[in-house]
């Protein structure tokens, strides 16, 4: 993950989706925040997507997207992960 801030909640954790011919038309950033929550951005966008708050008990720590993009995972220092599928 890389530290990030500039928000309300200081960022704790950045990841990209990966980009393919399938997804092309769209560039989305996972953003993991240090108030137990993150956000889905797509590029362009003045608001998030979506948005989960209170996921973790601790900051989330990092996001990582599975290769075909379709799902993420965000871990927590509270020692937790979630993994969450978007059709």
């Amino acid at each position: 993950g890389v530290l990030a801030g500039g928000n309300d909640s200081q960022a704790a954790a950045t990841t990209e989706l990966p980009v393919s011919k399938s997804n092309a038309a769209y560039i989305v950033v996972g953003l993991g925040s240090k108030d137990h929550g993150c956000s889905i951005w797509k590029a362009g966008d003045v608001r998030p997507f979506y948005c989960m708050q209170e996921m973790f008990d601790g900051d989330v720590s990092d996001l990582a997207w599975s290769p075909d993009g379709y799902s993420l995972a965000a871990c927590s220092a509270d020692g937790r992960v979630m993994y969450m599928e978007f059709d």
